[in-house]
Parts: C-alpha cells; structure tokens; sequence
C-alpha cells in the first residue's frame, strides 16, 4: 500500500507488515511496487560489491530516519478509509474535512429541530394521538 504525502508524492516508510531486520528494503519494496525479495537479494549484491560498510551505515541511517508504515485499521466504509488516508498525509486539511462534515451536521439538525419545535408540527401530532 502506497502512502500519499501532502504534495501527492508517494512517502517512504519502514514496512510495518514486511521486514526482516528494520524493515528498510520491505519499505523501498512497497515504495517502489517491486519484490521485497528482489529488493533484499539486490541489497546482498549490494552489500557484497559495495565492501559492506558504505551500504550498511546506509541501512542503518535509513533505518533510524524513516519513520516505520501506519497501521491501517479496517474500515467500515470508503469515507472512513479516506479520512485516515487524510490525517496521515496532513492532519491540518483532516481537520478541516470533519469541520465540515460536523458543520454539514450541525445544519441537518438545526432543521430538524426548527421542524420538530414548529407549531404546525405539534398540531399533527395532538391530531394523530386523537
């Protein structure tokens, strides 16, 4: 699952779901859309020609920089999947996403309770408990 950032840009994350160590090649295989096993096994080739220590302070340091995957809940349906998609992207434009939906709330009720309140709406119901 691809995570999205603010600008639209994918985000890269430590894999929470696919790791062996960190997580770091599960989180470049996700990132990519490639095998995690052919990202590891291009890693050990990696390792192997590279002299080991350049690839592996690398690992390490993106190991500690990367921040590791969100965990994804299951949603009961399409607008809650988006809103947490929303928050993780920029928690700033979620909040104004519920400020709205709330205000969309807000004004159902303020119509239903000027219909309930009305007068014409307790003469129809003293003629129906008749």
């Amino acid at each position: 699952m691809k995570h999205r950032s603010y600008a639209g840009r994918p985000r890269l994350f430590r894999s929470s779901t696919d790791r062996m160590l960190l997580g770091v090649c599960g989180g470049l295989a996700e990132h990519f859309d490639f095998s995690p096993a052919g990202v590891r096994l291009l890693a050990v080739i990696l390792f192997i020609f590279s002299g080991f220590f350049p690839l592996i302070l690398l690992y390490i340091v993106l190991g500690v920089i990367l921040p590791p995957a969100p965990l994804r809940p299951a949603f009961e349906s399409e607008q809650e999947e988006e809103l947490w998609d929303l928050y993780h992207v920029s928690r700033g434009a979620a909040m104004g996403k519920l400020r709205q939906r709330f205000q969309a709330l807000d004004r159902r009720l303020q119509r239903i309770e000027s219909i309930v309140t009305s007068p014409e709406f307790e003469l129809e119901e003293e003629y129906r408990r008749l």
